[in-house]
């Protein structure tokens, strides 16, 4: 029976439990908050997994990973894989990163829909013609998406990794997928709707 380890109970956690269950029918599913995670760590270091789901908040994600990368077969990290970009810079650099990265998985899952294949054919075969511009949207109201108490939720507090930036990035991940590497030339951030909140919102 195969040992499946998801950290995290926000609510993402248990949508990926659920589909584990289904999935992977004989498996053995621990689900542990992040807190007791660290308090037992050793525990889980000792023990192997066939998967194992980062889903706590992302400013400890890159934690977790240090200490179950060495037993897991494959391990999906919740986006964004840190708040903190220049981590995951450094990271990228080191040996540690060069000797689990292929078995390393985010969750940018849109670029496997049929509908965005389908779009990036007809873009790659240029059925219209050469693709000259894009524009790509995306908003929420916070307060409709997050069940909880807006102002405790992950998404507008910047300890936590909240910011527009950290939670609606699937666009930035799926227009790589479709025309390549962007090159930032301008970009602005601000606060638009929640003034009393340390992070962006548009």
């Amino acid at each position: 029976m195969d040992n499946i380890l998801i950290i995290g109970k926000g609510s993402i956690s248990f949508k990926h439990k659920n589909i584990i269950k289904k999935t992977f029918i004989r498996s053995n599913i621990t689900h542990i908050s992040s807190r007791n995670f660290f308090l037992k760590y050793k525990e889980f270091k000792n023990k192997k997994y066939k998967i194992t789901i980062i889903a706590n908040d992302s400013t400890a994600h890159l934690k977790v990973l240090k200490i179950i990368a060495s037993n897991s077969a494959l391990i999906f990290i919740e986006k964004p894989i840190s708040n903190n970009y220049k981590k995951i810079e450094n990271l990228s650099q080191t040996k540690f990163y060069k000797r689990y990265k292929s078995k390393i998985w985010t969750g940018y899952n849109l670029i496997y829909s049929k509908l965005l294949k389908k779009i990036k054919k007809i873009i790659d075969d240029k059925q219209h013609g050469k693709l000259i511009s894009v524009r790509c949207a995306v908003g929420h109201n916070v307060k409709y998406w997050r069940k909880k108490n807006v102002k405790e939720s992950v998404s507008v507090n910047k300890n936590l990794g909240g910011g527009v930036l950290n939670e609606l990035s699937h666009e930035i991940s799926y227009l790589i997928y479709l025309l390549g590497d962007i090159e930032v030339i301008q970009a602005h951030s601000l606060k638009s709707y929640f003034k009393n909140i340390d992070v962006e919102d548009s």
